[in-house]
């Protein structure tokens, strides 16, 4: 029997209601073991959805003081829900606990299933993050088309029944026009559409909540982290993150961070 795990998702974004996090929460829990724990926490101040660099970076600090409390709190690992992978790189910087993203977890997994993969995306805007994240992981020449639905991320779920027609539409033309083998949702707020749009296209289609909650909870049960080699932890000094006033600082190796 495998051990028990705790993890924690992080929500960098400070849009989601109580009940919608409680939701979103429930809904990662049928992914995992039944020895597995999820928990959720989110962003007080930054941003209410990541669509720019600019949102990327608002979202920073909240999201590093969630990692160290995380770590502190004995989490056995921890993922960011983004599917941009905001922050990643700092987070693996200040924690000595896996820590992975679902943009990560989808593309890795996609890469696997077939030669090419396409994303799904919202906004024409966040292409250029995505095409980054995929030569980050060696996985460029795999990343066969981006196609943008035109919709903003807290949009998404006004229509609905909308959302999943032009999502729809767009991976038939990632199939058939630019020879997707796979399809990712490239956004955390279109998590649940997977097997539907499975179904209704034919080829395998990555579910951001499943991929990202199965990968840490694979790191976390191999005992496998990042290597510091890649993300070496920073040399103590002092750094102004913004939530200090409230009683919350960040220490490495019990000096300031």
């Amino acid at each position: 029997m495998s051990k028990p795990l705790r993890i924690l998702a992080i929500k960098v974004v400070t849009g989601p209601t109580k009940e919608a996090l409680q939701k979103e929460v429930a809904y990662l829990q049928t992914f995992a073991g039944p020895n597995t724990t999820i928990d959720i926490e989110q962003a007080r101040i930054g941003t209410a959805s990541v669509e720019t660099s600019l949102d990327v970076a608002l979202a920073g600090p909240e999201t590093l003081r969630i990692v160290r409390e995380a770590e502190d709190k004995g989490y056995d690992g921890a993922f960011i829900t983004c599917w941009g992978n905001a922050n990643l790189d700092a987070a693996r910087d200040l924690a000595n606990i896996p820590i992975t993203a679902s943009g990560e977890a989808s593309m890795l997994l996609a890469a696997g299933l077939g030669a090419r993969f396409s994303v799904i995306a919202t906004l024409p805007d966040v292409y250029r993050r995505h095409e980054i994240e995929a030569y980050k992981l060696g996985l460029r020449d795999k990343f066969v088309s981006e196609r943008p639905l035109g919709m903003r991320v807290l949009d998404l779920k006004h229509d609905w029944e909308a959302t999943k027609d032009a999502f729809i539409e767009a991976g038939r033309k990632c199939v058939e026009e630019d020879g997707a083998d796979v399809l990712i949702p490239g956004c955390f707020g279109f998590i649940g559409l997977a097997e539907e749009i499975q179904k209704a296209l034919g080829v395998p289609v990555v579910e951001p909540a499943g991929a990202v909650v199965r990968h840490i909870e694979t790191l976390a049960m191999l005992g496998l982290c990042h290597s510091k080699r890649t993300w070496p932890t920073p040399r103590p000094k002092r750094r102004d993150y913004g939530f200090e006033n409230l009683g919350v600082g960040l220490e490495v190796n019990g000096q300031p961070a």
